[in-house]
């Protein structure tokens, strides 16, 4: 079996709800475990839909910072 490869979408437009379902449904290397906009309300909504973690665009880019990696703790550790 193949290792996936755990990532988060990056905006929540019109357009990412056919990104969001490509990558869980066409692309087998990929785990997408969140969304993230630049307003948390946003996202908020947008993982929702799909059964996501929502962040922020600060906390999924910040990948030196300790609260990041905490973050990424988190998101691994929700199935």
């Amino acid at each position: 079996m193949e290792k996936k490869m755990t990532v988060g979408v990056i905006g929540t437009g019109a357009i990412s709800d056919i990104y969001i379902e490509n990558m869980k449904n066409v692309f087998e290397v990929l785990e997408v475990k969140s969304v993230c906009s630049r307003r948390l309300e946003r996202a908020q909504l947008k993982a929702a839909q799909h059964n996501l973690a929502a962040c922020t665009l600060e906390e999924i880019t910040h990948w030196k910072s300790t609260g990041h990696r905490r973050f990424w703790k988190r998101i691994r550790n929700t199935e």
